[in-house]
């Protein structure tokens, strides 16, 4: 882990993060950096293990820049000790970071992996950061010399007329493809209302079927309802003659 050879004095204030970073707030080296948003203390154990996961992610490859240095002691007390009796002994170092430091700066990769790699090792430190980008040089024809005047009316004129193309060009194709969509919206209507024709025609038909066989069926209980009610009627006849009978023979026996 990082800690200074020597110091001047063993033990510091612990001072004040006021303010923005004045210096190392820019990319030096890298292509792609990681930028600190809120003041922090950072120790040198959470500089590790950013940087363990920066260079696993990248597999070794690119270059890694640690823009920070914990060179400030912080000192503590044991547990369980009264006050007083002086400062406590160093126990770890950090450093001060203040909002605009660039804290770690990679290149030799792509972008994609950069990003990554820089989220990985955000979540190892203790404060907010985010993700600068180094701009690349402007070569464009804008930052050249001038040309004459004449040439660049031409130019622009040209420029113009060709803007002007295009433009009918993209016009003409949107008025192409807004009518190829109406046209299609149509047939795709016409097919809608066809099928719901077809199935409305259906649904009547079915309608029709289950009205016919209801009565079908209505009429078959029925005619089995006047087929019982005869039976028992039948039935009742021929009990009561045997009834009566037994009736009257049961009269000739007193007889």
């Amino acid at each position: 882990m990082l800690m200074p050879k020597r110091v001047k004095h063993r033990k510091q204030f612990r001072g004040r993060m006021k303010g923005k970073a004045q210096r190392g707030n820019t990319l030096a080296y890298g292509e792609f950096g990681l930028q600190a948003m809120e003041p922090h203390w950072v120790t040198s154990q959470q500089i590790e293990a950013a940087r363990i996961a920066l260079t696993r992610y990248t597999k070794r490859g690119g270059q890694v820049w640690i823009k920070i240095f914990p060179d400030k002691p912080v000192t503590a007390k044991p547990a369980e000790t009264r006050m007083g009796s002086g400062k406590g002994a160093p126990e770890y170092w950090v450093a001060v970071v203040k909002p605009g430091r660039v804290l770690f700066e990679i290149a030799g990769v792509s972008e994609d992996i950069a990003r990554e790699a820089l989220r990985l090792a955000s979540h190892k430190l203790p404060l907010k950061t985010k993700l600068i980008i180094k701009e690349k040089e402007n070569t464009s024809s804008a930052l050249q010399a001038p040309s004459p005047q004449g040439e660049g009316s031409e130019e622009a004129e040209g420029l113009k007329a060709k803007v002007e193309e295009i433009k009918a060009e993209v016009e003409a194709k949107a008025e192409e493809v807004k009518a190829e969509i109406e046209a299609k919206a149509e047939e795709v209507k016409a097919e809608i209302e066809a099928k719901a024709e077809e199935v409305k025609a259906e649904a009547k038909e079915t309608k029709a079927k289950a009205k016919a066989k209801a009565e079908e069926i209505k009429a078959e209980i029925e005619a089995k309802a006047e087929e019982v009610k005869a039976d028992v009627e039948a039935k009742a006849e021929k009990a009561k003659a045997k009834a009566k009978k037994e009736e009257t023979e049961a009269g000739g026996e007193e007889a």
